[in-house]
């Protein structure tokens, strides 16, 4: 959403009439709104619908709907919930009404939070399809909103038999547009889905760039309400990065040789703000100052970098910010080569980083006429060093040790049997859960 504004002008004999300025700002919303139907039960009163054992976690029914209004005579005993969060486009009155067949009630809270709703419109009976003015009680009295703010909005209906429908309008206080359902420019849905992967993963671990600069990225998270990423440094004395769109994180002025270690979070752009565990600590450690390259010592190929910056060598616009101003005092002169040589052929060891996921599963997955005898193996996740292993016939399977062999003997399973496995690599940085593969064994062999 956004605002606009558009002027007009009107050409005459006389010249040009400058025409009035008129603004206009478009919804807020995500588009949709939530739709949730409850099949199956009888009776016309709301009271039939969240009185009921799978009210409200275990609708029949799903999905997103683009304005605030369900379907016309869809079908018989069944209860709706429609809800999820409102963004008016200006600050001013609302009124609001509710039409349906049968019963119905029109909930809205003061700000994104259900917990502050109250019931303001319902229909005791039932209307025509956008019949607003039945009942008095199908109109609200003025609600004060404010553009911009989201506010949590449920309808609640309940259809016995016959003609059904339910359907939700409003109108501002001095506008020139008509009563009408809302749109879902307005609206977005009602979201308690987490992004995924969760928790977070790694794409890239932390990394030095410089002996004052950690990099790292974390993977693509995936929500149908948008992903913002949260960088922790949990040890070192770093920076949090805030919440920012990009994967991408680079924590900058840090300390030379100092271990720094770092978690990432997500979570998504509902007014639910659906947030991810956090991913394992991940560690770098900044490399010494003058290893230009960077890559864990100073050496020739760093002293090579560092004399294409020297005074006289070095490319017109002077050096301020270079990588070898080792001491940041913006230019490059005897005291950063001092430092180089300092350092010359001292090193930093890296941390171990945490290791890669299993692959490659033997049986493969999903496969079938699996010999009852055959042994498991895979290819081990990057600087893993131990498997933890899980197997069984059921899923999770059941943990069964801990191994350095990228193979695992089950023993003689049972035929015609579906078995689960998943292996986590170890190491002393931490562990890479892995995904559960299956397989199914063979019948029994006829006799020799």
């Amino acid at each position: 959403g956004g605002s606009g504004v558009a002027e007009t002008e009107q050409a005459s004999a006389a010249g040009i009439i400058a025409g009035e300025v008129w603004s206009f700002t478009t919804g807020e919303g995500m588009g949709t709104i939530t739709r949730e139907v409850w099949t199956g039960i009888s009776g016309n009163y709301v009271i039939n619908l969240t009185g009921h054992l799978l009210y409200p976690d275990s609708p029949n029914i799903r999905e997103e709907i683009t304005s605030f209004e369900g379907p016309v005579d869809w079908a018989d005993n069944y209860g709706t919930r429609i809800h999820g969060f409102l963004t008016p486009p200006e600050t001013g009155i609302y009124t609001f009404w509710i039409a349906s067949d049968d019963y119905s009630e029109l909930w809205l809270s003061s700000n994104y939070n259900p917990a502050y709703q109250t019931k303001i419109a319902e229909v005791i009976g039932y209307t025509g399809s956008r019949e607003w003015d039945k009942f008095a009680g199908q109109e609200s009295g003025p609600v004060a909103l404010t553009a911009g703010q989201t506010y949590y909005i449920k309808a609640l209906h309940k259809e016995g038999t016959g003609g059904d429908n339910i359907a939700v309008a409003w109108h501002l206080d001095g506008s020139c547009r008509e009563r009408e359902v809302i749109s879902g420019s307005y609206l977005s849905p009602y979201d308690t889905d987490s992004p995924a992967p969760d928790p977070m993963t790694w794409a890239i671990q932390p990394h030095p760039t410089s002996s004052k600069s950690i990099s790292m990225m974390a993977t693509t998270a995936l929500d149908r309400s948008g992903v913002e990423y949260y960088f922790t440094c949990v040890f070192g004395g770093g920076h949090n990065s805030g919440w920012q769109d990009s994967p991408v994180y680079v924590d900058t002025g840090l300390a030379p040789n100092t271990l720094y270690m770092y978690a990432v979070t997500a979570r998504d752009r509902n007014p639910n703000q659906n947030m991810t565990a956090p991913s394992q600590v991940s560690s770098a450690r900044t490399t010494l100052p003058g290893d230009m390259e960077p890559d864990g010592d100073v050496d020739f190929d760093d002293y090579s970098r560092f004399a294409f910056h020297w005074p006289g060598a070095a490319p017109a616009g002077g050096e301020g910010g270079s990588e070898a101003d080792l001491d940041g005092d913006n230019d490059v002169d005897t005291r950063d080569l001092a430092i180089l040589v300092g350092n010359w052929l001292d090193s930093v060891q890296q941390p171990l980083p945490l290791p890669g996921q299993a692959g490659n599963p033997n049986p493969s997955d999903g496969a079938t006429e699996v010999s009852a005898t055959a042994d498991l193996s895979w290819t081990a996740g990057s600087d893993a060093t131990s498997h933890d292993v899980y197997f069984g016939t059921s899923n999770p399977p059941a943990f069964r040790g801990n191994q350095t062999a990228a193979t695992f003997d089950p023993g003689t399973m049972p035929y015609l049997t579906k078995h689960y496995w998943r292996v986590d690599e170890v190491n002393d940085s931490g562990k890479a859960p892995g995904i559960v593969w299956s397989f199914t064994t063979g019948p029994m062999p006829p006799p020799p």
